[in-house]
């Protein structure tokens, strides 16, 4: 090779590595390790909760290297732990911290990005619980600055706004709160994917809006709001069965709100019911929360002069204060002690809770005064600039890179015309060698033909061989089929006929050296019938990867090969249960105009590249890809789904969005 011909390749393989060095490598993390113990955790009440983080622990330390994506996910439990159950903000915030140590050194990664930016919220959470607010603001700021400048994919912490709705709560701010809580609420609606965490999140923020109407006295408003909370609840919580305790919890805070709503409107039959309900609701699994209520109920009930049930239900609560973990229950506490002896005409005892009640109080707002004088538009406004900064400053380093990469191109391309050039002027010296060369390929190309004969003839004596042991299968089925047996096991066996005599069909036209996709006889074909069967079939490997297969069909018949059909749809099916995650949906539709039938199958998978999806329907070899499962792929079906479909008059096609689903279509033509 010329000497500038190998500088030119050094170059270029030069180029072509500094340009794949700056992508990240990631760490390896084992989530089919760490989930059921994960899950474990999520699925039990509050009480059983340290007993599963303890069975977490020791799986932790029985593995010896997690990844960072593992060790964040059991923080994260940890975190929960002590925020939701012990009410430990302190403790809870060290996980934070520990959580923000894992993702923070590669923010360019979007999964770090993620992370980083749902550590930075719980910090702020841990912040906000503790009434140090200025603090909770700056995490908060410093999360939404992460989503804005690093994560693509906004609906996996679209949330933010929520937050910011929270501290506009603590400063009374009710209408810049439901603002938030509503653009929230809204945003979580356009993700389609109803997980777990946006169920949550949904719920509260409808539970929000309506508590800044009560706030406000807007009580139809509120009203409306607390009904659509406890309509979403019922309607959704089915899909988290492990979760049921939660939804138990949500249920209490908004019967509690209810019930002061139904105390402010002059309702007072409905407000110890809903009062007592909420407190059945979360007895057993969240005690803070009961203690809290109930001090409210203790209120409602001096408001009524009720003095017994109010005495009675005070006292209960006097021997309990060290687990109220809200402030403004004990602040309460004090303040109903203080009415009571007030109705009793006992202005001694009512001096010394009065005491205690603004010595408690005056030391929250003095906490609180400096938060509550904060703008926080302007810092939003102020957050929201810098975020605009740095991508500005982003897009230009970016362009900076394309300027250098276009130079560098056209560099190579002023290279690659000179080399053209000086070979064409070479060209005429190698008339002969191509001549030469032209004698030895059509050499090649005699060896290739003997080649393809010789494995035309393989492959006909495995069809040989193949026939005999799947004629016995159907021989034995079709026995079986002759004697009595339930309906469970007379579909199976028909399906395994049915299946051993498409088998044998493909084997007849292998044997019979047909072209692979050579048109045959026409049959008038049930097209809903084999589809039905095919499903069938397919349930089996669903199963295994717990998905659900969704089948809707027409009346449908068409002229074509009932055996090449059902290759086709079994390649379409088979693939999407391959390339979905488990316990994904599968919907497959077909439809019936006037002249055409049309079957869609659309799944919840992995998607296709887009720099494969022009290559789909040939057989390259980089098409084939393993299924979620690690399940084998050939890359063959759906070239030979498309030459069947194309032989009867057809078409197929695709839409797909990588990691989001992929859908197939077929149209072909109906019987009339």
């Amino acid at each position: 090779m010329p000497s500038n011909n190998r500088l030119l390749l050094l170059f270029i393989s030069c180029t072509i590595c500094w340009t794949s060095c700056i992508n990240y490598s990631s760490e390896y993390d084992h989530p089919a390790y760490f989930k059921t113990f994960l899950t474990d955790f999520d699925s039990s009440i509050n009480p059983n909760k340290e007993a599963a983080l303890l069975k977490l622990d020791a799986a932790l330390k029985a593995f010896g290297q997690p990844g960072p994506g593992d060790m964040f996910e059991v923080y994260y439990r940890k975190r929960d732990y002590y925020y939701y159950v012990k009410k430990n903000y302190i403790v809870a915030m060290l996980y934070a911290d520990s959580m923000l140590l894992f993702s923070g050194k590669k923010l360019d990664v979007e999964r770090f990005a993620e992370m980083h930016a749902r550590a930075l919220f719980y910090k702020g959470d841990s912040y906000y619980k503790l009434k140090r607010y200025n603090d909770a603001f700056q995490y908060y700021s410093m999360a939404k600055q992460t989503v804005l400048t690093h994560v693509k994919n906004k609906c996996s912490l679209v949330e933010y706004d929520s937050y910011n709705g929270y501290l506009f709560y603590m400063q009374a701010k009710y209408d810049s709160a439901i603002t938030y809580f509503y653009s929230d609420y809204i945003e979580q609606l356009k993700c389609t994917d109803l997980n777990y965490d946006r169920f949550v999140i949904i719920q509260r923020n409808l539970n929000n809006i309506g508590d800044c109407f009560l706030k406000l006295k807007h009580y139809d408003s509120a009203a409306h709001y607390f009904q659509l909370g406890l309509d979403f609840i019922e309607k959704n919580a089915g899909r988290f069965p492990q979760k049921q305790y939660f939804a138990n919890v949500a249920t209490a805070v908004i019967y509690g709100n209810q019930a002061q709503l139904a105390d402010e409107t002059g309702n007072y039959k409905e407000v110890e019911r809903l009062y007592k309900q909420s407190i059945q609701n979360t007895l057993v699994i969240d005690t803070p929360f009961t203690l809290s209520t109930q001090v409210l109920l203790a209120g409602f009930y001096l408001k009524n002069n009720e003095l017994h049930k109010a005495d009675s239900l005070l006292d209960q609560l006097e021997h309990r204060q060290t687990d109220f973990n809200y402030d403004i229950s004990l602040l309460r506490w004090f303040q109903y002690k203080t009415d009571y002896y007030s109705k009793l005409h006992q202005p001694q005892e009512a001096f010394d809770y009065l005491t205690r009640y603004t010595h408690v109080k005056d030391s929250l707002e003095a906490r609180d005064k400096k938060f509550a004088a904060m703008d926080i538009n302007k810092e939003f406004e102020s957050l929201e600039q810098k975020a605009l900064n740095e991508l500005l400053q982003k897009d230009n380093r970016q362009k900076t890179i394309y300027l250098m990469v276009a130079v560098i191109v056209s560099a190579m391309a002023i290279a690659i015309a000179l080399l053209i050039l000086h070979n064409l002027k070479r060209s005429s010296k190698h008339v002969k060698e191509v001549d030469r060369k032209n004698e030895e390929l059509q050499k090649a190309f005699s060896s290739l033909e003997q080649s393809q004969l010789e494995n035309n003839r393989i492959m006909r004596v495995v069809a040989h061989d193949l026939k005999n042991p799947i004629s016995a299968m159907r021989n034995l089925l079709h026995s079986l089929l002759k004697h009595p047996k339930n309906e469970e096991q007379q579909e199976i066996f028909e399906l395994m006929h049915e299946s051993c005599n498409n088998s044998i069909k493909l084997i007849n036209d292998l044997l019979s050296r047909k072209s692979d996709y050579k048109r045959e006889a026409h049959e008038l074909v049930n097209v809903e019938t084999l589809l039905q069967h095919c499903v069938e079939l397919q349930q089996a490997r669903a199963d295994e990867k717990d998905q659900r297969l969704y089948l809707k069909t027409a009346a449908v018949k068409s002229h074509l090969n009932a055996q090449k059909l059902w290759r086709v749809f079994s390649n379409l099916i088979s693939n999407a249960i391959k390339f979905s995650p488990a316990e994904k949906d599968i919907h497959i539709l077909l439809e019936k105009n006037a002249q055409y039938f049309q079957l869609s199958v659309k799944d919840q998978g992995i998607g296709i590249p887009p720099d494969l999806q022009h290559k789909i329907f040939s057989m390259p070899e980089e098409v084939s890809r393993p299924g979620t499962w690690g399940e084998e792929s050939h890359g063959l079906g759906l070239s030979i789904s498309r030459k069947i479909i194309e032989e009867y008059g057809g078409r197929i096609w695709f839409e797909s969005k990588e990691a989001q689903g992929t859908v197939f279509y077929i149209e072909m033509p109906a019987a009339e």
